[in-house]
């Protein structure tokens, strides 16, 4: 992450997202998914499952904004990135 606060980052990738999401066409957001879902694959092989009730909390606004700011903000990030190379966009994540 460069300077800006983790929270900074998380919304930002989140209105990228939104962005990139309102132009992508369905086949390019299921492309996305595959791909994201092949990711959480090889993390699960790799590390195994992240527990159910984790899952919820990270979830959770206040836990978000508190807590997980940092992980959620990767997560957005890989998502705008993925999803710019699948919509041969311009990636937004790697001028920042």
């Amino acid at each position: 992450m460069s300077k800006r606060s983790d929270r900074e980052s998380l919304e930002q990738y989140s209105r990228f997202a939104d962005a990139l999401i309102e132009a992508a066409s369905k086949d390019e957001l299921a492309c996305c998914a595959r791909l994201l879902a092949l990711g959480l694959a090889r993390y699960r092989a790799a590390y195994g499952d992240l527990p159910e009730v984790e899952s919820r909390v990270l979830m959770e606004s206040e836990t978000r904004a508190l807590v997980n700011a940092r992980a959620l903000a990767e997560g957005m990030k890989n998502l705008v990135s993925t999803l710019a190379r699948i919509s041969h966009q311009a990636d937004p994540v790697s001028r920042n």
